[in-house]
């Protein structure tokens, strides 16, 4: 790895360990005809998880990011967005646009609308997932990736950006341990009945989706490790990465509540069951 390299991966990680823990829910539609790649988190991405981000968006030929960066501010060490879009470009080997802002109307403005509906791909950056869905949701930035799935693109998200892909969305309040702040579950909607919770090992998180499983039986839980992710195409998706995927589904499995998914595994969403 480059210096470049470990510096991007380093300025990356640094927004993954304040996705806030934990919960809503839309029953749902067709699955879109492009591709969710969420990842759990830790040194983002491996090759494992770039590849079939990069290889839905069109491959490192034709591929055009936007990197939505979700933490208030820059990170420092970039200097400048100019700077930071060419440490992107660099660590994912294709175009990146960066795309940020703590405003509402920039994320309706044609600006943010023209990046996306030019990029065939859209990573999201780890950090506090409410904070970007208060500044996107409902916006046409919100509307512009649906219409990127649509057409078959590509979308990427670690940590705060994966819980964010989701119908209902895990989201903590500051200095309580609860697992839903009601009224604010609400995520983009493009992977329907699922929550995911990243950092699954690292932080110790197992037991957490057990409780809103069980108040919210219909949902599926999704436990995902630090270097691992779940590659969605449409009913199924597949394990990549270091670590282990956790199911939550409301049952017994020997002495947990939920069971494990190691990487290669294909898992089907409407059945529920592995393939």
């Amino acid at each position: 790895m480059t210096n470049l390299a470990r510096i991007v991966t380093a300025l990356i990680s640094l927004s993954l360990s304040v996705a806030m823990p934990v919960a809503g829910q839309i029953r749902s539609a067709e699955p879109p005809a492009g591709s969710l790649i969420l990842s759990g988190g830790g040194r983002v991405p491996l090759q494992a998880i770039l590849k079939p981000f990069l290889d839905a968006a069109g491959g490192t030929d034709d591929a055009r990011i936007a990197y939505i960066w979700i933490p208030r501010t820059l990170p420092e060490a970039t200097n400048t967005r100019t700077t930071f879009e060419a440490l992107l470009t660099e660590h994912f080997g294709a175009p990146v646009t960066l795309l940020h802002s703590n405003d509402r109307d920039d994320w309706d403005s044609d600006q943010f609308v023209q990046v996306l509906q030019e990029s065939t791909g859209v990573w999201i950056s780890g950090g506090s997932q409410g904070h970007l869905a208060n500044m996107m949701l409902d916006t046409r930035s919100h509307g512009e990736l649906q219409a990127l799935l649509q057409r078959g693109g590509a979308y990427g998200g670690v940590s705060g950006g994966a819980m964010l892909a989701t119908s209902f969305m895990l989201r903590g309040l500051d200095g309580k341990p609860v697992m839903v702040a009601r009224g604010h579950t609400r995520g983009f909607g493009f992977l329907q009945d699922v929550i995911i919770n990243p950092h699954l090992t690292a932080q110790q998180r197992e037991s957490q989706l057990v409780t809103a499983i069980h108040y919210r039986p219909e949902l599926l839980g999704v436990g995902i490790d630090d270097n691992t992710a779940i590659v969605v195409e449409g009913h199924t998706f597949t394990v990549v990465g270091d670590g282990r995927v956790a199911v939550y589904d409301n049952g017994r499995h020997g002495s947990r509540w939920f069971y494990y998914l190691d990487p290669g595994t294909v898992f089907d969403l409407t059945t529920r069951t592995v393939h």
